[in-house]
């Protein structure tokens, strides 16, 4: 078997790249700047448009592409859920082989290596995501190669398929000579693939894991090739060199900035005299001298541009901003911060992005766990741990709420999806707390526990401390249970909404409507209401509350008998018989009046409710 030469690869790789070497020299540009490593991008930079302090060896270096490199990498921003299937079938999350690849997550620490592939693809739209054996971690690890470092020979019909490469080359070190430099080769012969770690020369270097002849324990390249759009057959993407030129032009008019303010930014005074000899020669704010007569001191007018040079980084910020999909305003240091829809809006090219990404990634997912179960299964006895089946698949998804969200606003949505069954406890666990599966299942388990030994004495319903129209949950619908705990006094029982009060679990079969309505009475001192006849039709909660509602206003002259009725058939659906029955003689022989508005806060020692404290 001949080895592939480096220098080959690297040639062969240089065609394929665009732009050739400088396609590598910008993308090691643009990860020095990432890592707070640009001072001497910047400093060749300032030299060759003649900018900034010459003598500043050490020039400002603004950190616009680290920040910009997290703000749009928003896929992983909440951690994605990972399932895996056997067949057409989910397995369970007690299953054997599902809590084995969450023990092979935790020791990979598998969602920060994704929020690094993340930040990587989308600093440079592309990146190499590598799987290794590790004794000492007694598990497979990642590492993330960009691809300065990734040299490729790939096969022309399936370019953009790294697995039918014919070689690859990995640095792993970087040397200023060929001896110096560490690679590892991998290379795909009629067996499968081998790999040896060489350096620059092609010449066996130190320890070679697998053995002369370069051959692993197991089957799969250990690479996976993460673009951050779909790669349409290419084998690299263009590095983004506006990027990279809208970098280092703010670098330089912040240092342009710097060195202005150093030569301009104190008073020059000149002194216009024949007399030399009585020129002062010592100056400063506790010297007191005399010029000379007949001459004439005078100021010399500064024009540094300052405020312009400020004008223009600002404005060189505002168009990166938005050539990355961001707010206009983002790197301001006065932007105004948005919340809930207007930060959806501020942001929704950014979520365009995401969304085009997610579908990639769900790919990139599956492809990286074929190739960690094919490493892991080759050294899972060495650790103690089962393998996982061959017949197994990864299912990725991505939680949808990835941006800031108010707490409140996030239960409003979720209680009305548990309530109608489109969403469940663990998922909202996961968006509220911003933590991944098995972590939403512990916290579950937890919290079950906690109650079970320290017990809320009522439970309230949670689709009943939902805003606006609510939900029906169970037979009865959602109701707000008098008396349960309840952290939101404005929408419960505790508070004055009449129409919320009465929202009810108990059917009119069992009385519990009448009850219902009668406490209600009694809580805005209207007394009883008079017993209407039992109705056959069973009501939902909302008919409940809406029953309720039109009582106590007919009972108050509010509203006429038979709007009530009306209202009842033709907007709640009641049988018009049923209708009748439960108004009953409300209306007609039955009235009360109604208590004052109560007083507001202030009034005369009034309380929340009106009511003297």
């Amino acid at each position: 078997m001949i080895r592939r030469q480096i220098s080959e690869i690297k040639k062969e790789d240089q065609k394929w790249k665009p732009g050739g070497i400088i396609f590598d020299q910008d993308a090691h540009s643009l990860s020095n700047l990432f890592d707070h490593r640009g001072r001497q991008i910047t400093f060749d930079h300032l030299k060759s448009v003649s900018m900034g302090d010459p003598d500043n060896r050490r020039p400002l270096c603004i950190g616009t592409i680290p920040r910009l490199a997290e703000s749009i990498s928003v896929l992983y921003r909440v951690p994605a859920t990972r399932r895996l299937k056997k067949g057409k079938e989910l397995l369970g999350d007690t299953d054997d082989q599902m809590l084995t690849y969450l023990e092979i997550g935790r020791r990979m620490s598998i969602d920060n290596v994704w929020q690094i592939v993340d930040a990587r693809r989308n600093l440079l739209r592309q990146c190499a995501l590598t799987f290794v054996e590790s004794d000492a971690h007694e598990s497979v690890q990642a590492r993330v190669f960009s691809p300065f470092d990734l040299f490729r020979m790939p096969t022309p019909s399936a370019a953009d398929v790294i697995d039918e490469d014919q070689a690859i080359a990995l640095q792993i070190r970087e040397g200023n000579q060929d001896k110096d430099s560490i690679f590892q080769l991998w290379q795909r012969e009629d067996d499968g693939w081998h790999m040896w770690i060489v350096d620059g020369a092609g010449a066996l270097a130190g320890e070679q894991p697998y053995g002369e002849d370069g051959k692993p324990p197991f089957d799969e390249l250990p690479i996976v090739m993460v673009y951050d759009t779909l790669p349409a057959g290419l084998a690299y993407l263009p590095i983004p060199e506006s990027r990279l030129d809208f970098a280092l032009s703010i670098n330089a008019l912040a240092n342009d900035l710097a060195y202005l303010t150093k030569l301009e930014a104190h008073t020059v005074k000149v002194l216009i005299t024949d007399d030399l000899a009585g020129v002062p020669t010592e100056t400063g704010p506790d010297k007191l001298f005399m010029l000379p007569t007949g001459s004439d001191l005078k100021t010399l007018a500064h024009s540094p541009q300052i405020a312009a040079v400020i004008a223009t980084v600002a404005n060189e910020l505002s168009m990166l901003a938005l050539s990355e999909s961001l707010p206009a305003d983002y790197f301001s240091s006065t932007r105004q911060v948005h919340t809930g829809p207007a930060l959806k809006t501020a942001e929704r090219d950014l979520d365009a992005r995401r969304q085009r990404q997610a579908p990639l990634a769900v790919e990139d997912e599956r492809r990286a766990f074929r190739k960690i179960r094919s490493i892991h299964n080759a050294f899972a006895s060495d650790w103690g741990m089962d393998r996982l089946d061959e017949d197994l698949s990864l299912v990725a998804s991505f939680g949808r709420q990835w941006q800031p969200t108010d707490a409140k606003e996030l239960q409003e949505v979720w209680f009305k999806d548990l309530a109608v069954g489109a969403g469940s406890m663990i998922g909202y666990i996961q968006e509220r707390f911003n933590c991944d599966r098995a972590q939403a299942i512990d916290m579950f388990d937890q919290v079950q526990e906690d109650r079970a030994a320290y017990p809320v004495s009522q439970q309230q319903n949670p689709g009943a401390l939902t805003d606006g129209p609510t939900p029906a949950l169970g037979d009865g619908g959602a109701q707000k249970i008098s008396g349960a705990f309840n952290p939101d006094l404005a929408t419960s029982t505790e508070g004055a909404s009449i129409t919320d009060a009465v929202v009810t679990q108990a059917g009119p079969e069992a009385g519990g409507e009448d009850e219902t309505v009668n406490a209600t009475f009694e809580q805005v001192g209207l007394g009883v209401a008079p017993e209407t006849p039992a109705a056959n039709q069973a009501l939902s909660g909302a008919q409940l509350a809406a029953v309720a509602a039109m009582k106590l206003a007919v009972a108050t002259k509010q509203e006429p008998r038979a709007t009530a009725v009306e209202t009842l058939v033709n907007f709640y659906g009641v049988d018009r018989e049923v209708a009748e029955k439960v108004i009953g003689e409300i209306g007609r022989t039955f009235f009360v009046e109604a208590q004052p508005a109560p007083r507001p806060f202030g009034g005369g020692g009034g309380g929340a409710f009106g009511v003297d404290v």
